[in-house]
């Protein structure tokens, strides 16, 4: 099915434009909070860096939940990619072009040009970095369409409580 995707109930409310007769009633909310590091990502310096540089602006933006480990995953490893991408593109002996020598079934020797498959890896990387990076919120059009949780609201008696202890 095409077009726009739908918005989640806590958006209609944000938004004041929830009708009860269009909301899903069973839409499944998870909590609040940054998953678990997977090894998948620890292994991966850049990867790795960039999860503890991202974790913590969701987390203090209240979007990102224990449920979204998968796209989290995805948006470090291909960003790790497009480092290496860009790594090897850096280097002194990069050419974007190769030049294959073929010979022919008479014997005869052809050059062959072809792009250098880092050009291939770095596109299909970049790509799905993009995707990544709108489903968690972390582009300028993305931004504008997601909401963060509201945050919670203490009892005059917690107020009170919270500003004793704190001095």
């Amino acid at each position: 099915m095409a077009g726009r995707p739908r918005k989640p109930t806590a958006q209609h409310t944000t938004d004041g434009t929830a009708r009860p007769d269009r909301m899903n009633t069973r839409e499944p909310a998870f909590a609040l909070g940054a998953p678990d590091k997977p090894g998948c990502v620890s292994a991966r310096v850049e990867a790795s860096r960039e999860w503890d540089r991202i974790v913590p602006i969701l987390v203090g933006q209240r979007t990102l939940t224990v449920a979204d480990l998968a796209v989290l995953v995805a948006y470090c490893v291909t960003y790790a990619d497009l480092v290496d991408v860009e790594l090897v593109k850096a280097s002194p002996d990069y050419s974007p072009l190769l030049i294959d020598l073929v010979i022919d079934g008479a014997g005869q020797e052809h050059r062959r040009v072809r792009a250098h498959p880092i050009v291939a890896s770095g596109i299909k990387s970049s790509h799905e970095n993009r995707q990544a990076a709108m489903q968690l919120g972390l582009t300028p059009a993305a931004r504008a369409k997601v909401s963060s949780a509201p945050a919670p609201t203490l009892s005059a008696f917690e107020a009170f409580a919270a500003k004793r202890r704190s001095g």
